[in-house]
């Protein structure tokens, strides 16, 4: 920050303190930072990259990507019968089935289909036994539309 005199007028009045700030080595100092930045960047990116030993890494089979991503559908109509995908089932084969997707894969997407007719009592029961198969990712299905 430079600071100084105004100069004084003709008729010997004291000139007042001006004060003014001098961004060009503010601006010097950014730009060398940007390019310590780059350089460094792009050092520790290859850096990154390159191993100290030359490995060959071992073949997978297709693992999870085997497991089933399509959401497993759960339909409850207005008289309590259930489907599961497009097979009625009873209550017992149900829950036995839920388990076994779960064992399988956990994470996968559970979507109600309940009539509009049917009570919230009957849809909260089904998502109790959903949840208590060990499938915790529930939706329920809607339909498009006003």
């Amino acid at each position: 920050m430079a600071m100084g005199q105004l100069p004084s007028a003709d008729d010997g009045e004291e000139g007042g303190l001006f004060a003014e700030i001098n961004i060009t080595p503010l601006t010097d100092i950014f730009l060398v930072l940007l390019i310590i930045f780059m350089v460094t960047s792009s050092v520790m990116a290859d850096a990154g990259s390159k191993s100290a030993l030359d490995v060959e890494l071992p073949k997978a089979g297709p693992g999870a990507a085997a497991i089933d991503q399509r959401p497993l559908v759960v339909s409850i109509d207005t008289l309590g019968r259930i489907a599961l995908e497009d097979k009625q089932v009873e209550a017992d084969a149900l829950d036995s089935a839920l388990k076994a997707v779960a064992e399988l894969n956990p994470a996968r997407q559970v979507v109600i289909r309940a009539d509009a007719a049917i009570t919230h009592g009957h849809v909260v029961g089904l998502m109790q036994r959903v949840r208590g198969a060990g499938l915790s990712r529930i939706s329920v299905a809607v339909q498009a539309g006003q």
